[in-house]
């Protein structure tokens, strides 16, 4: 399963190819250095909800991710 940036920039690739791909990594290299680190958050505790999703997000991620392998397999052996 990829991350939400993998995956942005996985489609991107895939609809505008090697230089749409470069383009967004450079405002993404440009938003991290514009971006000003607060030192007051480092350290400190990240809340579950950030990262975590609830049963029936991950119920629907599972089932696309089998979905998608098994139809793969499929039209291989097609």
């Amino acid at each position: 399963m990829l991350l939400d940036c993998d995956e942005q920039l996985f489609m991107t690739f895939k609809h505008s190819g090697e230089k749409g791909a470069e383009k967004l990594l450079s405002k993404w290299l440009e938003a991290e250095t514009d971006s000003q680190v607060d030192p007051k958050i480092l350290g400190t505790a990240l809340s579950p909800n950030l990262f975590l999703v609830n049963e029936e997000t991950a119920m629907n991620i599972a089932f696309s991710t089998a979905r998608k392998y098994w139809v793969t397999k499929l039209l291989q052996k097609i």
